[in-house]
């Protein structure tokens, strides 16, 4: 605040005002922030201004939020069901002291007699004392407290009913300026007789009751892991006081081999950033963020268990969950287990997930067992022999390849005929998947960096989505006379294609992509099952061989590998060996000089 324009001087005294923008008025519930800064030093008063101008900003921003009813995005929910957990976990650490049978730990629950201040006269206090210090908890009445209190939980929670916690999510929404204490009257007869506070907020808003939603998960979490905690007390005093009764029954504990390695006590998600690191050279980040996802499906299942201690049960009560769930269930149904998707999904009926899905996620955790086994976390992979039943693929497999008729109706529709539309993505995205074969997301997220002119060579670097390697792949000479490097030189920014939409579907980036061309082929009547944009990487590679281009260097434009002992000899494929290549590529019958910058 270089001006200092919200403070103002009176008979030597700063004070800070600010006015209200008259739109949120009603929402602040003054016309003006006005205050006394009791000071005559203009420096301490300009920073003492400065701190009410960042706090009456904030303010503005809340109620900015509230008035556009802007919702709580994934990141504020879980940030706020997290303040409730600390506090669920703050009391389970107390609680967990109370019931350790150590004397030390009961003095640090319940506090000591203060019989250093009690004289040998003041007998009647120090009896007071003694009568007024807490008992020892039972764990018994705890045990039954935290059981009726998660099968409450659990019972709201089936039934979409968030009243339980709707205090924790209220003072979440008033903290984002989503909800605010008003003072109405108490006797709408009598106005000025006396008022009270109420709160006003929307309680059937999507993002409150997702917010409720995952507090309740949290809450019942905790509430689970306070009764492996009395368990685990009781199991612990009975061991340091001799052998336990026989009327007692714990549940079983599968042991761990004392010869299997420390972190074999440890939960599969805890072991991923060691499985990424030994995978970086082989896996890139998106099929990592798939092992992590089938992790986590997994955990749904095992919850804390370590990994030593999964079964094969475990693993086929899990895929019995998979197959069954719907997909995307977490953004389609707004849940977060797939036990809650599936019972939702009776009536949603959203399609499940596919076999080939499925098996995706079983060869994940077959991988991720086996990497397991190696580093002797585990004595035997659970997912060693499981397989995914399938029909067998039919004898005539539609054609994934775009045909020259196809390519012809593509490139003259409507789209490609008006010029203006020459500096959107979707001018440009299909062109280029045609050209180089690159997946949709990594032309999306195209840098001008990535395109490369060294005199007459010019190339796209374009970094694989699969494997995180980069690759060169030239620049085909019809891309030059349609104007793509003129293109390139405009473009304002690092990205090539800002314009590019970004969904909220985890790793698949450009979604909204995918559906505008999915679209896009629909209107002209092109759209059949398997027919999307990756049909361009299709059309591509069979252009390539008709094109008479060597296999090695068509592997080499895609970024793919040969898997044999061959490929660890000698260098890559350069890049003029590359170019000479991608200038004899041919498109039969695609005539593409209506196009052409003029």
């Amino acid at each position: 605040m270089g001006r200092h324009g919200y403070l103002q001087q009176k008979k030597g005294n700063y004070y800070f005002r600010r006015r209200v923008p008259k739109e949120l008025v009603e929402l602040v519930g003054c016309t003006e922030w006005y205050k006394a800064l009791r000071t005559s030093d203009r420096e301490v008063a300009r920073l003492a201004a400065k701190a009410l101008e960042a706090e009456t900003d904030e303010e503005m921003k809340r109620a900015y939020r509230a008035l556009i009813g802007k919702p709580l995005s994934a990141s504020e929910t879980s940030a706020a069901a997290t303040k409730v957990e600390r506090r669920a976990e703050a009391y389970l650490r107390q609680f967990s002291d109370g019931i350790d049978g150590s004397d030390q730990a009961f003095r640090k629950r319940h506090g000591t007699l203060d019989q250093a201040s009690a004289g040998q006269t003041d007998l009647t206090t120090l009896l007071k004392q003694i009568q007024n210090t807490p008992t020892r908890p039972d764990p018994d009445w705890e045990r039954e407290k935290a059981r009726t209190q998660l099968a409450d939980l659990l019972t709201c929670l089936d039934a979409d009913d968030y009243r339980l916690v709707e205090p924790y999510a209220d003072e979440a929404f008033r903290e984002a300026g989503l909800a605010r204490i008003v003072t109405v009257p108490e006797n709408d007869n009598a106005p000025h007789e006396g008022q009270i506070e109420l709160l006003d907020i929307n309680r059937e808003r999507s993002d409150y009751r997702a917010l409720a939603r995952t507090i309740m998960q949290r809450e019942i979490k905790a509430l689970k892991r306070q009764l492996r905690d009395i368990t685990d007390a009781e199991l612990g005093q009975l061991a340091s006081a001799g052998d336990a009764p026989a009327s007692l029954s714990p549940a079983p504990v599968i042991p761990i081999s004392t010869d299997l390695a420390p972190d074999s006590s440890k939960r599969p998600s805890q072991l991923l950033d060691r499985f990424r690191h030994d995978s970086r050279e082989r896996r890139g980040e998106s099929a990592l963020t798939s092992f992590a996802t089938a992790i986590g499906y997994l955990e749904q299942v095992t919850e804390d268990k370590p990994i030593a201690a999964i079964t094969r049960n475990d693993v086929v009560e899990w895929y019995a969950l998979v197959s069954q769930c719907p997909q995307k269930y977490r953004t389609r149904l707004k849940v977060e287990t797939m036990r809650e998707a599936i019972r939702k999904n009776e009536t949603a009926k959203i399609p499940l997930n596919t076999p080939t899905t499925v098996q995706k996620y079983v060869s994940h955790l077959r991988t991720f067992f086996d990497w397991a086994r190696r580093l002797n976390l585990i004595s035997a992979n659970p997912v060693a022999d499981l397989t995914v039943e399938r029909k067998p693929k039919s004898r005539a497999t539609p054609s994934k390849t775009l045909s020259p008729d196809m390519l012809k109706e593509i490139f003259s529709s409507d789209l490609y005929s008006d010029a203006g539309n020459r500096q959107s993505y979707r001018f440009w995205v299909p062109l280029l998947a045609l050209f180089t074969g690159a997946r949709m997301g990594e032309i999306c997220g195209l840098e001008r960096s990535q395109v490369k002119i060294d005199g007459e060579r010019k190339w796209i670097d374009i970094h694989s989505s699969k494997t995180g390697k980069q690759y060169p792949v030239p620049i085909h000479p019809e891309l030059e006379r349609i104007g793509f490097l003129a293109f390139v030189k405009k473009a304002k920014g690092s990205k090539l294609f800002p314009d590019a939409p970004i969904g909220a579907e985890g790793r698949n980036a450009y979604a909204p992509v995918s559906q505008w061309f999915g679209r896009f082929l629909q209107d002209l009547d092109l759209k059949r099952p398997g027919l999307n944009m990756h049909a361009f990487r299709h059309t591509f590679i069979t252009a390539c061989r008709n094109s008479g281009i060597p296999e090695d260097i068509r592997r080499a434009f895609v970024g793919h590998s040969g898997g044999t002992v061959h490929d660890g000899y000698g260098d890559a494929v350069g890049i003029a060996i590359r170019i000479e290549a991608m200038n004899k590529l041919r498109f039969d019958g695609l005539d593409l000089s209506h196009l052409y910058l003029k």
